[in-house]
């Protein structure tokens, strides 16, 4: 199996692409912890990967507070072993025009997307030093070339994780840490359901020509490849997953 063994740290991975990236990690031999704000889901996550036979370890975790996210990952490493992989996925959108949304839906939005990656990372890379290698990849999403989905706050937040992942991929790599990122478009997860009515998904997928939405699972395959030793001569790459909605419609 490609991750039998490894440590992979997921944030915000209770629900959606993050929780289905665990669950593909678990099944290829990875130890997972995860963190998350939403405490339930969590716990009922955590419960369905020990229930397979994972090794794993959650903690609730407000991903824009640095202290919380160095305490998971001290504690991940005192768990499970160390830290091998890091999966930079938690998120939020926040839907508006640019002149409906407010500072304060700016600032949550690019706090939690651009600014909770970079405090991820800040978490997790001392522990990936120890072992002299490691692999992070970061969620972000084709609105950051196209200026769609849920607003300004979103797509501004998403193209900053692009020059996020090719800056820190400058810096670590050297070090023998390898960073790429996923540029996911029209991926039907709880938060996309929970910002699009039924009619603006039909219209969504009438636009990509491969006839379908993406699942998380499409997501999730790339992640753990991307993760794995057979993208290793990949380096400071958005990988677009999108069924060619961007580029071909």
């Amino acid at each position: 199996m490609k991750h039998t063994n490894k440590v992979v740290v997921i944030t915000g991975a209770a629900k959606g692409i993050g929780k289905v990236a665990a669950q593909e990690f678990a099944g290829q031999g990875a130890k997972v912890a995860f963190c998350d704000i939403d405490a339930q889901a969590g716990q009922e996550t955590l419960s369905e990967l020990k229930s397979a036979g994972c090794q794993a370890f959650f903690q609730q975790v407000d991903i824009t507070n640095m202290e919380e996210m160095k305490s998971f990952a001290d504690a991940t490493a005192r768990e499970l072993g160390g830290i091998d992989i890091l999966i930079c996925n938690a998120g939020a959108a926040i839907k508006g025009t640019f002149s409906e949304i407010s500072l304060e839906d700016w600032n949550k939005c690019i706090n939690i997307n651009l600014t909770g990656a970079f405090i991820a990372c800040k978490a997790a890379v001392p522990h990936m030093l120890k072992r002299g290698h490691g692999e992070i990849v970061i969620i972000s999403s084709a609105s950051a070339l196209t200026g769609t989905g849920a607003g300004a706050a979103y797509a501004a937040s998403k193209a900053g994780l692009n020059g996020f992942t090719r800056a820190i991929a400058r810096d670590l790599t050297p070090q023998g840490i390898i960073v790429n990122a996923i540029a996911p478009r029209t991926i039907m997860t709880p938060l996309m359901k929970g910002i699009f009515s039924q009619e603006e998904l039909d219209e969504k997928t009438r636009q990509i020509p491969l006839g379908r939405i993406g699942e998380p699972e499409d997501v999730a395959h790339w992640i753990s490849w991307l993760a794995s030793e057979e993208s290793d001569f990949m380096c400071g790459e958005v990988v677009m997953i999108d069924g060619g909605r961007t580029y071909l419609s």
